[in-house]
Order: C-alpha cells, then structure tokens, then sequence
C-alpha cells in the first residue's frame, strides 16, 4: 500500500522540512511505502534525492492564501497521486513522536480527520466556527459537534482529492463575495 503525503513549506517554512520528514520516516505509517510530495520554492530541500521524494515547485503566497489555496496546489497536481491509496496533508511545523499506525487509516469512512487539542473537551460556543452566514463555511450556532485540526488529515486518495475540490470550490466563491 502507498501512502502520499502532502507538505507545503514555501517561504521560510523549509526550516522544518528535515525535522518533518524524519520524523514521519521514524514513526508514521513505518509498514507502508510513503511518497513525500513537497510543496516549495527552495532551491534545495534536505533529502531531495531520496527516491520518495517529489519536489513541486511552488510559488509562496502571502498568508492567509499559503494556506487556503492548498487545496487548489493539491489538485493541480493530482496526477502525481494516481499509485498512492491513500493521502495525507501535514502541516509543516507537524512532527511525530510516537508511531502511528494503520489505526489512522479510515476503515468505515473514505476521510481522516483529527480534533484540535485546544478545544479537546469545550463547549460548542468556544469553538471558532465561522459565523458569518454568507460563508459557505458557516455553521450556525444551533450546529456542529466537533472542532477539528487542519495541521493533518487525510483519506483515500478518491475522497481527499474530491474533498479538496469541494473546498477550494467554496473557497473561491466566498473570494468572490
């Protein structure tokens, strides 16, 4: 089984970029073939070499769009992902520091996604849900049950490209507005 993992360190985010990467080499995933696709515009990334490692050049945006539009960077690029079952995005300031194991593969469900550690155990109205209605990120204050993490989720490679495309869809309509 392969396993794509999706890191974007444009800017001076290559910094963490060695730290990451052995990290998830040492404790992510360890029985499956992992293939790093690394989003940049380094000129040189440590490990660049190594054979699962695929170097995207990509301009850095300022912030919040270095974020917003990953799901745009990932899509551009989805033909790289066609032999990887499943993909997983990390954020790049993310380590490992402890195995984890084929229990974050999604069994009933295609998607993957974390809680937020700092809103483990709050009420619903702690969480920073959108609360502009013209949003197409909104959630109303009578919804919503979980707050999660953006820093690393993934799926089956099918349902992650097609979640990415829903949401840089409702990303650019909300630009728009």
């Amino acid at each position: 089984m392969q396993i794509g993992i999706l890191y974007i360190c444009t800017g001076k985010y290559h910094i963490f970029w060695k730290s990451f990467y052995e990290s998830a080499e040492k404790y992510f995933l360890t029985n499956h073939e992992k293939i790093y696709y690394v989003f940049t515009d380094a000129k040189e990334i440590d490990y660049e070499s190594e054979a699962n490692i695929v170097k995207i050049y990509q301009k850095k945006a300022a912030w919040p769009y270095s974020t917003m539009f990953r799901f745009k960077y990932f899509i551009e690029s989805k033909e790289l992902y066609k032999n990887s079952d499943y993909l997983f995005f990390c954020n790049a300031n993310l380590l490992f520091i402890d195995y984890v194991g084929d229990e974050i593969l999604p069994n009933e469900e295609d998607l993957v996604a974390l809680l937020q550690p700092g809103y483990w155990n709050k009420s619903r109205n702690e969480f920073p849900y959108e609360s502009n209605p013209e949003s197409l990120a909104y959630i109303p204050a009578d919804k919503g049950k979980y707050y999660f993490m953006g820093s690393l989720n993934g799926g089956k490679t099918f349902a992650f490209l097609k979640m990415c495309e829903v949401l840089d869809h409702n990303i650019n309509e909300d630009l728009k507005k």
